[in-house]
């Protein structure tokens, strides 16, 4: 579906776009965990925004200390969006070419 796609590209471009903003601003709009709050335990998604961000930084060391999931699934996202852009983009190729008939 077109709106698959478009949540997918949109994702990379969000954690960019955290990226750039200071620490502490950062951690002013990054939810609480639920999980933790209720059974007092971290997940595994604990940290995730922070590490991401801090991949992003070229810090290897930080990120896989708050998550060591972090590069796989920064990762993810990239394969996500390109696979997802390149999909937009040759579907609108195709019906570019059908309109133009």
């Amino acid at each position: 579906m077109i709106i698959d796609k478009i949540i997918k590209i949109t994702l990379l471009p969000a954690i960019l776009m955290q990226s750039v903003l200071p620490q502490h601003a950062a951690e002013l709009i990054s939810p609480s965990c639920l999980f933790s709050m209720l059974l007092d335990v971290e997940c595994f998604g604990c940290g995730m925004g922070r590490a991401l961000q801090a991949l992003l930084h070229l810090d290897w060391q930080l990120a896989m200390s708050l998550n060591k999931l972090s590069p796989l699934v920064l990762l993810v996202l990239m394969v996500l969006f390109f696979g997802s852009l390149r999909d937009l983009l040759n579907k609108s190729k195709f019906t570019g070419l059908a309109n133009c008939k």
